[in-house]
């Protein structure tokens, strides 16, 4: 116990690691009162739900009988793992149908809690800072050394820390947990947690007896399942990586490659890395949202029962792992990969002696000394890379209702210019529903007189329903039609094209992570050399002495800060572009940009590719003007928590007063300016703010410069 409390002491010793949770707590908090707020956290109704529960799950029973019956024709025998799946999956959905219950027909809180799965991507850093923690301060300060000569120095020890990072995940899943809980909960409420999880959307065809009160406790042990399995990874990889911002590379890639398994819908439902991967695990949706099962030793296993298998194991041999290896010295547990690269080591090294080449160990110039400067920042970008992912992935879903669809399909048909076959076609298809409809009353007292078959009235039941579908519908094609011809009467030109992806991507919200990130690298650049401490003061005293401490130090962090910027900027569009394109159709890139009707205020006749890259060129000058303006106000202030205040106040402060009812300050939103699409769209409109940017950023730049070089 006494070594359990010690190492519980270092760990909350560790600033840094407690700052990037504190962080996480308050990013997951904030996304979590975002849902509630983006969703209203109001109660809906599931009576349809309720109703066709025992529908549904009869069609899935006749499905597996059927199968049966199919297998016993094509001699497939009673002990054949496909059968046994087949008898298993109809004696569970048989049981479910006769024991679910629903309690009411409305929902309140759950659905919000059972659908925020971003808790789980700030928990799994979370513990990821953890397990890089464990292991890795002994090895930094070199203790371990010294430590495991003493009586209880090896897997006392290795116990001990192996007892803490356990302790420690199970507290942070259970803080995150429970804070996401609350939020909604004050939001909202919840409704009664004795109702089946069958009412919620995507739960179905649940064959399991799940209320809501037990998929809780359920969900949270799934959780905090995948949690030690990632804090055991994390402890591992420590006893090889030493490097703090390494080890975070390759959890972060660790992780990437478990959320690429779960979201690539290229896998079939029964895939097993879709469902054991670390995500599904957390999620824990995938394992009960429908039968899953694998073949065992002819054993029919269900998913929910394979996982909890395949994750102890795993989490036992880890932390046996762990214990040994600890145990070993630095030369034995690195024994195999030095013999295997000491030869081809030995071999550069003479080749290098041959050649006159040594080893570099400064950088080439000033720019990238400064890229290289805060290992903490690049760990935090790291972390937001992966939240921007996540949220990319969550923004552009695909929606998948039978409107869109059918709108699809008529965009798809007729894109391209109008022609005259396409208005040919356009008032044949309006002809065919109008005359549908118009027969409803004669063919419904023709069937009831007999008139008619009931083959014919199914027909005409079908043509109808299609109509009535479709009616609205083709109203928003036939308006298409005006407004293609309304452009023309002005000059422009218009086409048909599938527009929702488009739409959805140029008129995106404000990147609020591309905001954090721009200003995380700017807001250190020169307060950290007044930060940095030397015997007589900030480091900035010595740098300034050098040959090249004042006029081009200056530049190069100012271009330094301005090229990452750039970088990012690009890379952060690029994401979201790469998610719209993988989740919607973006057809037709040379098409008028005047085609996609919400850009129909656009001055210039250009095509949506262009448009495109002309949106992407004002987003990255207004993420370079912002760089700018950070890094002068670092410079000016000399503090971390001074330049981001100014800064919040500054760029942000008049969106919140233009949201709450003042209008007058959407004149100065610079988050506008960063969304982009508001300047392209009325540039005239921005001339008089672009310009007071710009004034405003070069006396910045001109007074942080001369106290700099002063």
């Amino acid at each position: 116990m006494k070594l359990i409390r010690y190492e519980i002491q270092k760990l909350t010793g560790t600033r840094f690691l407690w700052a990037v949770i504190a962080i996480l707590f308050c990013i997951n908090g904030a996304f979590a009162i975002y849902n509630t707020v983006r969703s209203g956290g109001q109660a809906y109704d599931v009576s349809h739900a309720a109703m066709t529960y025992r529908e549904d799950t009869q069609r899935i029973i006749d499905a597996a009988y059927r199968n049966i019956r199919e297998y016993a024709v094509a001699g497939i025998a009673e002990d054949a793992y496909a059968v046994q799946y087949q008898r298993q999956l109809a004696a569970q959905y048989e049981r479910a149908q006769r024991e679910v219950r629903f309690t009411e027909t409305t929902v309140r809180g759950w659905n919000l809690y059972f659908t925020d799965y971003a808790v789980n991507i700030f928990l799994f850093f979370a513990v990821m800072t953890i397990g890089a923690a464990v292991f890795s301060s002994d090895f930094a300060n070199g203790f371990l050394s010294i430590m495991r000569t003493t009586r209880r120095g090896r897997l006392h020890s290795a116990a001990a820390k192996t007892a803490v990072w356990i302790l420690c995940a199970a507290c942070l899943t259970i803080a995150f947990t429970a804070e996401s809980f609350l939020i909604y909960g004050m939001a909202s409420g919840y409704s009664d947690p004795r109702n089946a999880v069958q009412l919620l959307d995507g739960y179905g065809a649940c064959p399991y007896l799940l209320r809501f009160g037990t998929y809780f406790l359920l969900s949270f042990l799934y959780r905090l399942l995948a949690m030690l399995c990632m804090t055991a990874f994390c402890v591992l990889l420590s006893l090889w990586v030493r490097h703090i911002v390494v080890l975070y590379l390759c959890g972060t890639g660790f992780l990437g490659i478990n959320l690429l398994l779960y979201a690539l819908r290229v896998y079939t439902t029964d895939n097993l890395a879709k469902h054991l991967n670390l995500i599904a695990v957390s999620f824990a949706a995938p394992l009960v949202e429908r039968y899953n099962a694998v073949n065992l030793l002819h054993h029919v296993v269900e998913f929910p029962v394979l996982v909890c298998m395949v994750y102890a194991l795993l989490l036992a041999a880890a932390v046996t792992a762990s214990l040994l290896l600890y145990g070993l010295r630095a030369e034995e547990r690195m024994g195999v990969p030095k013999r295997i690269f000491a030869g081809h080591r030995d071999k550069a090294a003479a080749f290098l002696h041959r050649t006159g080449g040594r080893k570099r160990t400064y950088p080439r110039s000033l720019l990238m000394a400064e890229q290289r400067k805060s290992l903490t920042v690049w760990i935090v970008l790291c972390l937001l890379f992966v939240v921007k992912c996540y949220g990319a992935y969550v923004a552009y879903q695909p929606n998948p209702t039978f409107t869109d669809a059918a709108y699809h399909g008529y965009m798809t048909k007729l894109q391209g210019p109008l022609t005259e076959e396409k208005r040919a076609w356009i008032a044949d298809e309006r002809a065919y529903m109008d005359d549908t409809l118009a027969r409803s009353d004669e063919m419904d007292t023709a069937y009831q007189n007999l008139e008619i078959s009931r083959e014919e009235y199914e027909t005409y039941r079908r043509q109808r329903e299609y109509a009535v579908s479709r009616g609205e519908l083709f109203r928003t094609i036939e308006k298409h039609v005006d407004y293609i011809e309304e452009m023309e009467q002005n000059g422009r030109e218009a086409w048909f094209l599938y527009d929702t992806g488009w739409t959805t991507l140029i008129f995106s919200d404000f990147d609020w992570n591309l905001y954090a990130v721009i200003v995380l690298i700017c807001v250190g650049s020169f307060a950290m050399e007044y930060d940095s401490r030397s015997s007589e003061g900030g480091f900035v005293q010595i740098l300034r002495t050098t040959k090249h401490g004042r006029c081009r130090t200056f530049a190069a962090k100012l271009l330094a800060a301005c090229v990452l910027t750039t970088a990012f900027t690009v890379v952060w569009n690029l994401v979201e572009l790469l998610f719209a394109y993988r989740s919607f159709d973006l057809p037709l890139w040379n098409a008028p940009v005047h085609s996609v009707e919400t850009l129909a205020s656009y001055p210039y006749a250009v095509s949506i590719g262009e448009y495109l890259l002309y949106l992407y060129g004002v987003r990255i000058l207004a993420a370079v003007l912002l760089s700018v303006f950070v890094c002068s106000l670092s410079a000016l202030t000399k503090r971390y928590g001074t330049t981001w205040i100014i800064t919040g106040i500054v760029t942000l402060l008049p969106a919140v007063l233009s949201k709450i009812g003042l209008p007058l300050f959407s004149h100065l939103d610079y988050t506008r300016f960063l969304q982009g699409t508001d300047v392209t769209l009325h540039g005239a409109r921005y001339m008089a703010f672009l310009a007071g940017v710009v004034i405003l950023g070069g006396m910045a730049v001109c007074l942080a410069k001369r106290k700099w070089e002063r």
